[in-house]
């Protein structure tokens, strides 16, 4: 991993900042750094989050790069959740120069696709193989 990538794995890391059963407020800090216009991508993001069964929303700010997550705790517990979003977060940045050649709307346009995929591909343990390539056919 070059020093870049690790820079952009710490801006991206998930860290806690408050929990209670049935919510987690989650620091990222790269969210401070995404500009207003591109708000549109990080609710998709978010929405790409509520694939785990028990998550009952998840709403971002920018402002603060907090993350508050509702979820269920009789479904999931909140390290599942911690797992996810390391995965997730993983893999968004081994796929992010494929990512960031995508329009907001071709990112919409393969939400269910999107989906889908993150739903067949994680385990029952919120896992999977961060090292994955998203298919093209996914964000087709």
């Amino acid at each position: 991993m070059t020093i870049r990538d690790s820079a952009i794995a710490y801006l991206v890391r998930p860290r806690v900042v408050h929990r209670l059963p049935g919510r987690l407020r989650i620091h990222i800090p790269l969210l401070r750094r995404v500009p207003p216009e591109h708000s549109g991508a990080v609710a998709f993001v978010a929405r790409m989050l509520e694939v785990p069964e028990g998550i009952v929303s998840v709403s971002p700010c920018l402002t603060t790069a907090n993350v508050l997550i509702r979820y269920d705790s009789d479904r999931i517990s909140d390290d599942d959740i911690l797992r996810f979003l390391r995965a997730v977060t993983q893999l968004a940045v081994k796929n992010r120069f494929f990512i960031q050649g995508l329009t907001l709307e071709r990112l919409l346009a393969s939400e269910d696709n999107l989906r889908e995929w993150l739903t067949n591909t994680i385990s029952q343990r919120l896992e999977f193989d961060s090292r994955s390539r998203i298919p093209d056919d996914v964000l087709a």
